[in-house]
């Protein structure tokens, strides 16, 4: 009955919203287009489209469940174009920066130079992806209606958002001194 479901609900720690929001997640989830590595098409028009809309829900769901949010202050001393991008410190994912974490990149090239990504945010990367794959698991392993998983849930948007925001703020910060540097080289060229 509605009754004893409000009481596991209540001893279990977890209502019926967050559920439903986690449900909402593990729906989306399954919508996400694979490439042919296994990872999350984030190349493709529909890829990209199917990631946008699960990472809005990802976002969403973060917020019901309360989990922890991490401190992106860091943003304020991105450059401008980038501020545009990430104009506060708001909870927000990008594909792209995804992308740059999924596909492990070691370097950029630039005008014809090479640019190597520096140690901490190939590590930051690597952490990023590795809670990425753990969400997916858990999601991929979600039962509708099983209880006592929400705080799983929770503590797992934590690690992503964590992660996450450590690889955002090392990337970023790493892209905009590789334009500062290619720019210097085109200027010495001129």
């Amino acid at each position: 009955s509605a009754g004893i479901s409000r009481v596991r609900n209540a001893i279990s720690g977890e209502d019926s919203n967050e559920l439903k929001q986690i449900n909402e997640l593990v729906l989306a989830h399954q919508t996400l287009p694979l490439n042919e590595r296994g990872e999350v098409d984030t190349r493709s028009e529909a890829g990209m489209a199917c990631c946008t809309k699960f990472l809005e829900v990802l976002v969403a769901t973060a917020a019901r469940l309360g989990a922890e949010a991490s401190d992106r202050s860091y943003r304020k001393e991105f450059s401008r174009n980038y501020r545009i991008l990430f104009p506060d410190s708001k909870r927000r994912y990008r594909v792209d920066v995804l992308e740059a974490s999924l596909e492990q990149l070691d370097c950029f090239w630039v005008n014809g130079v090479q640019f190597k990504l520096c140690e901490r945010v190939r590590n930051a990367g690597d952490a990023l992806t590795e809670a990425w794959r753990d969400l997916g698991d858990q999601l991929r392993r979600w039962a509708p209606g099983r209880r006592g998983r929400s705080a799983e849930v929770r503590e797992l948007l934590g690690r992503v958002h964590a992660s996450w925001s450590r690889f955002e703020c090392a990337y970023i910060r790493e892209l905009i001194k590789i334009e500062e540097q290619a720019r210097g080289i085109v200027l010495d060229v001129i």
